[in-house]
């Protein structure tokens, strides 16, 4: 037993403080554990929380291999041994069923039965006898995830190999990821991982894992561009188009708007430096994200633009402790964790504009502003996620109004 992961459990349940009733009432009806510990390392086992996941085949560290293997679960440091864990796996030991095609398919067709709707999956990866995922928990516990998983997969892959008994090793490792910098870092583990252990020699091309590019977009649709001054550019079904001044007058706004739907979104030029910015807006259970490249041009002429747009069908999913920040420009902003409803309550200093942030681990943040009377603020969110088998970070959206 390791002490040191029951002190760390107490300090995180400590930091965090009291739930609000609303939480509370969410994770007993799940059934999560929210930080917690089996006497070895520590887990956080809560809704909306971000997790690495590992669980292997059951022959992947063999028992006539055990002298190489089990040495390394007696390093201290667990960082380390988990790094050393993970590059033994990769080595490859075992049957590996994992590489035959149609056990991959199974396991990969496993794992998305209940993506976006009980959980969002953010990168997977198969390996031959092990798999990894970086997955947003929601209304499935940790363990009744992995459950779940293993059990419907052990049986479809023995099913397709016409075999029977233990496929996968009891237990799993998994991984809390605490803020941004983790997530990226995790991902790019996971979908590096077939380079990294020589079965491919890029990410993209392995079949079995979030970098293949057929899980990147869906079909992108038509999409009419139109500048202020009337003149309109419709795209093809590529998504793309170039606009110019010839195209559309020097002006420097142009509207994005579906072909069978109206959204009014502003796209802006920039005449002197070159950038990117990603538009994003919804309309009849469709979200556009556009992509845009202004270039820098001689003189005052609005410089060309190319823009490709794409759209994919999404999906509003549960909500869960999105951290809203409020305050003027200047001023130390005020912040609020909304409830499982979406809602955030806010006192405000006095009439005027208030800037808005809401933001939340994996997912695109939104800004907006305010005019209040100096009410009160309810800021209420809503968070959307993409139908299979898009994988993309999906983002936020809210509405605010005062109160009483």
């Amino acid at each position: 037993m390791n002490s040191r992961a029951y002190k760390t459990v107490a300090r995180k349940r400590a930091c965090e403080g009291p739930q609000s009733p609303a939480e509370s009432a969410v994770e007993r009806q799940i059934g999560s554990k929210g930080w917690n510990t089996r006497g070895y390392l520590p887990h956080c086992d809560k809704p909306g929380t971000l997790q690495m996941l590992t669980f292997r085949l059951a022959d992947a560290m063999p028992a006539s291999r055990r002298h190489e293997w089990e040495v390394l679960f007696q390093i201290n440091d667990q960082r380390e041994q988990r790094t050393r864990l993970e590059a033994y796996l990769d080595q490859g030991c075992g049957e590996c069923l994992l590489k035959n095609p149609r056990a991959a398919e199974a396991l990969q067709g496993g794992i998305h039965r209940f993506d976006t709707r009980r959980y969002r999956l953010a990168a997977w990866v198969v390996m031959p006898n092990h798999f990894h995922a970086l997955v947003e928990l929601w209304t499935m516990p940790m363990g009744q995830l992995l459950k779940a998983w293993k059990g419907v997969s052990a049986h479809a892959i023995n099913g397709v190999l016409d075999r029977s008994g233990q496929l996968w090793q009891e237990d799993y490792w998994d991984r809390y990821i605490r803020d941004g910098e983790h997530f990226g870092k995790a991902r790019c583990y996971i979908e590096s991982n077939p380079v990294k252990a020589g079965l491919t020699s890029e990410a993209a091309a392995w079949p079995w894992s979030s970098a293949n590019p057929k899980w990147r977009w869906s079909s992108p649709f038509a999409v009419t561009i139109q500048a202020m001054n009337g003149a309109v550019v419709q795209t093809g079904f590529n998504g793309e188009v170039q606009l110019s001044a010839q195209s559309g007058g020097n002006v420097s706004l142009w509207t994005i708007r579906l072909v069978n739907g109206s959204w009014s979104g502003n796209l802006s030029l920039d005449t002197v430096a070159i950038q990117t910015r990603i538009i994003a807006a919804t309309t009849a259970g469709v979200r556009v994200q556009s992509q845009s490249n202004a270039f820098q041009v001689q003189g005052a002429t609005t410089p060309s633009i190319s823009v490709t747009i794409k759209a994919v069908e999404f999906m509003t999913v549960p909500v869960s402790s999105v951290t809203v920040l409020l305050g003027r420009d200047g001023e130390t902003p005020t912040q609020a964790i909304t409830d499982p409803q979406g809602l955030a309550l806010f006192s405000v200093a006095g009439a005027g504009r208030y800037n808005i942030t809401a933001q939340k681990l994996g997912y695109n943040p939104t800004t907006s502003s305010v005019e209040t009377s100096g009410k009160p603020v309810a800021w209420t969110i809503e968070m959307h996620s993409f139908r299979p088998p898009v994988i993309l970070v999906p983002g936020i959206m809210g509405s605010c109004s005062e109160v009483g």
